[in-house]
């Protein structure tokens, strides 16, 4: 860029739209000063239709030191696009510029703390280490304090508890999307979304198929419901791509989601809603061969809310003997399908999706998809070498979600008896799953590592295997304490930046 900003992309969590810690791109000045501002709202999917009536009411109520304001709505209506929509309308009113951050349903204060902290980095050119997530959020607050007037988005809010640590003020607006009315407080403004109107609906649905007609069927079988006509709307066009009229497609599609689903879709009821996204899935998944289609449903073991390079999906799909050329194709192709979205290089699973992605693989299937994705990680960490593993030269990924796949698969004991990944891992994610060790040695080495993480963080990194050795040690775990002292003898390549982030490992003397 020529007018003196950078860009920085590399932040934890994920909308609908991109990586933002959260954005396609995120905008801010060069340095520490926290008066820079940020723009981290993700720009609309290809397939916008506006909905004028919800986002002139949600414009108007964006005020900097208002009352927070609440997008109401159930999964896969819209309430993130409706509120990325009135970012870029507001802009104007907020030159401090918007702050984002997706929660998701399951957000442990580890890494809530850590989510808060990122924005600090992005406003304040520098991280703190804090794991407390009311510290976090009084720390960000401080540096909000200092900025002209800033909209702080919370995207996919699942309990109240979770939206407490986030500073209110003066200067700031807070604008948080959630399933549920009870997670806001009672003076909060609210906008519910709900079903798309006939007008709407048919435009999402004729989104780049202006010739079809067939389009009440389909209405009446989604529902009105956004994620499920966009999803119609993809099948259409891969129909068409196959030499079908326009209202041959639709024909087809609407008679695969009524064999599959229900005559006509309550949103009120979520047997219905179940059974139309089942209904809907499955009649987008009927264009792939079977093998294809379970490669599909490994998507289920995803984390939630989070954009996954493509790279690690090429490393689980390589487990069922799919090359790299397979994988980048079935890639576009799920996008095209409007089952993921391609955010760079990097992919994202709707939440409606995943869950039931999840569901469809079941439990044991879905241990044994986490499992094959445990063992790729880690021999992609073991560059192919019959060793152990070299976690600095692990993926980014790794580093973040290698724990919680190994606790979903019951193979979370010999990484906690693995000095060399417990000081590589980001710290949140793994202090999230500790609960999940199972063999009396990995509960032993879970309880150091819980006591002594935040000294482990801020100690001196040449000093950290010899600290978690004694701690070790003192503790009785005899395992860990035996694993830290030998990678002290042989850790060369224990040189990174003295951060517990993914992405600072390095084999260089200084960081690359």
């Amino acid at each position: 860029m020529n007018d003196g900003t950078s860009t920085r992309n590399d932040m934890s969590g994920t909308t609908v739209h991109g990586p933002v810690i959260q954005a396609g791109t995120v905008y801010l000045g060069v340095g520490g000063d926290v008066r820079r501002s940020v723009w981290m709202a993700p720009a609309p999917t290809r397939r916008f239709v506006e909905r004028a009536e919800l986002s002139d009411r949600l414009t108007g109520l964006l005020l900097p030191g208002g009352a927070d304001v609440g997008v109401i709505g159930s999964g896969g209506f819209g309430k993130t696009t409706l509120a990325a929509k009135a970012c870029s309308r507001v802009r104007a009113d907020f030159p401090g510029g918007v702050l984002w951050v997706t929660l998701g349903e399951n957000v442990p204060d580890p890494v809530l703390a850590d989510k808060i902290n990122d924005l600090s980095e992005l406003v304040g050119g520098r991280r703190p280490a804090l794991a407390d997530p009311e510290a976090a959020g009084f720390a960000l607050g401080e540096l909000l304090r200092e900025r002209e007037p800033t909209l702080l988005v919370i995207d996919d809010l699942w309990s109240a508890s979770r939206l407490a640590p986030f500073p209110v003020g003066a200067n700031l607006a807070r604008l948080v999307t959630s399933r549920m009315r009870g997670t806001l407080d009672a003076t909060c403004e609210i906008v519910k979304v709900g079903r798309m109107s006939p007008g709407e609906s048919s435009s999402l649905l004729s989104s780049g198929v202006p010739e079809l007609t067939r389009i009440q069927r389909l209405t009446r079988l989604t529902g009105g419901w956004p994620l499920l006509l966009s999803l119609a709307n993809s099948a259409i066009q891969q129909e068409i791509g196959d030499g079908r009229t326009a209202d041959e497609a639709a024909k087809l599609i609407g008679d695969q989601l009524a064999q599959d689903g229900p005559d006509s879709l309550d949103l009120e009821s979520a047997d219905r809603r179940d059974r139309a996204v089942a209904a809907s899935v499955e009649a987008s998944l009927r264009r792939l061969d079977g093998p294809g289609r379970d490669l599909v449903r490994q998507l289920g073991c995803l984390p939630e809310d989070v954009a996954v390079p493509a790279e690690v999906l090429g490393l689980l799909w390589a487990t069922s003997d799919l090359d790299s050329a397979g994988s980048r194709r079935l890639i576009r192709k799920l996008a095209d399908l409007s089952l993921i979205t391609i955010t760079g290089t990097a992919v994202l699973v709707h939440d409606v999706l995943r869950a039931y992605l999840r569901h469809s693989l079941g439990p044991r299937r879905l241990v044994e998809v986490n499992a094959a994705l445990v063992q790729a990680l880690c021999a992609q960490a073991a560059r192919g070498r019959r060793a152990a593993a070299d976690w600095a030269a692990a993926l980014p990924y790794t580093r973040r979600h290698l724990a919680g796949h190994a606790a979903e698969s019951g193979l979370l004991d010999p990484l906690l008896l693995d000095a060399g990944f417990l000081l590589v891992a980001a710290q949140p994610g793994l202090l999230a799953c500790l609960d999940a060790a199972r063999s009396d040695e990995a509960r032993a080495a879970a309880g150091v590592y819980r006591r002594v993480a935040h000294h482990l963080r801020d100690a001196p990194v040449a000093d950290r295997p010899a600290y978690l050795a004694l701690a070790a040690q003192r503790s009785g775990a005899t395992a860990l304490a035996a694993s830290a002292v030998a990678l002290g003898e042989r850790a060369s390549w224990f040189q990174f930046v003295g951060t517990l982030e993914p992405g600072t490992g390095t084999h260089h003397p200084r960081p690359t």
